[in-house]
C-alpha cells in the first residue's frame, strides 16, 4: 500500500497539471424524482471553460471501470444534480481512485439516466412495500440496522 505522502503528493500535483478550476467541493443538492426527494453530497466539481467536470474520490483498492461507471446511481445522480444547480449536466463525471491516482471519467447519457430513474423507481417501490433483502457483507459494519438485522456479518 502507498503512504499516504505519496498519494497526497500525486494528488497536488495532479491539481497542479489539471488547467480546470475547482468550482465547488462537498455540494449538496436535492432533487426532485417523480414524487421523492433525493439528496446528496458531490465530492468535487470542476469548471472547465464553459463546461463541468464532475469527480467523486475513492479510496478503495479496486477500481471499477467505465460501464460500471455509467450504470453507477450515484454518478448518474450527481450529474442531474449538476444540470439543476448549473442548468446543463457535466462533460464528464467519474471517479478518482485516490491510492491508484487513477481516474475513470464517462459521459452520462440520457439513455443512463432513464435506466438509472428505472432503477430507483423499482428501488422505492420494493421500500414502499416492504420487500428488502440485505445483501450481508464489509458494508454490514457500516449500516445503522446492523445491531438489529439478523443478516448481519462484522
Amino acid at each position: 500500500m502507498q503512504e499516504i505522502s505519496v498519494i497526497l503528493e500525486q494528488f497536488l500535483e495532479e491539481m497542479r497539471d489539471s488547467g480546470r478550476e475547482i468550482l465547488d467541493l462537498e455540494k449538496t443538492f436535492a432533487l426532485l424524482i417523480d414524487d421523492y426527494l433525493v439528496k446528496g453530497v458531490i465530492d468535487r466539481i470542476d469548471s472547465d471553460g464553459n463546461d463541468f467536470v464532475l469527480i467523486d474520490y475513492k479510496t478503495s483498492r479496486e477500481i471499477y471501470g467505465p460501464k460500471k461507471a455509467t450504470e453507477d446511481i450515484q454518478l448518474v445522480l450527481y450529474s442531474l444534480a449538476i444540470q439543476n444547480l448549473y442548468g446543463k449536466r457535466p462533460k464528464l463525471v467519474g471517479w478518482w481512485f485516490l491510492r491508484q491516482n487513477k481516474k475513470i471519467m464517462v459521459q452520462i447519457s440520457h439513455e443512463d439516466i432513464e435506466m438509472t430513474i428505472k432503477k430507483i423507481n423499482k428501488i422505492v417501490e420494493s421500500i414502499r412495500n416492504a420487500d428488502f433483502h440485505p445483501e450481508p457483507g464489509w458494508i454490514c459494519k457500516n449500516c445503522d440496522y446492523r445491531l438489529v438485522c439478523n443478516e448481519a456479518k462484522y
